[in-house]
């Protein structure tokens, strides 16, 4: 939850509030930022990651939804987060299961993300989906 109050926080701040956060707290922010980027164009979605390492499947990633488990650790450049990722939201090929009204809806994944600093800006590097 505290989470969400963040990326709310931050939207349309820009680099003003961005330099305000500490490391942690910019990893948490590009991690969840990446939901609303999916929804948008795949030059948007690419924009996140280190150069070549966004993933194909954008379409997937906008109908997820991404909370970081814990705290990230950061080290340097390199950061890594634990992240849950509720797959299937407002897909709607997924009918009631998104709602979760059927046995089949899927359990969210903790899945381990990494992300490295390019130019004072943290992007994802590998962001498994499950």
């Amino acid at each position: 939850m505290a989470a969400s109050a963040l990326v709310v926080g931050l939207s349309g701040c820009g680099d003003n509030v961005r330099g305000s956060l500490d490391e942690t707290e910019q990893v948490t922010a590009a991690i969840l930022a990446l939901g609303d980027a999916a929804g948008g164009g795949p030059e948007t979605f690419q924009t996140l990651f280190v150069a070549g390492s966004a993933p194909e499947n954008r379409k997937d990633y906008a109908t997820a939804i991404f909370e970081v488990v814990g705290e990230p650790d950061v080290s340097g450049d390199t950061g890594t987060a634990t992240v849950s990722v509720t797959r299937g939201y407002g897909d709607s090929q997924a009918g009631d299961s998104v709602k979760g009204n059927s046995a089949s809806s899927a359990a969210p994944a903790e899945v381990q993300w990494t992300l490295q600093k390019v130019e004072n800006e943290w992007k994802l590097k590998s962001a498994p989906l499950q």
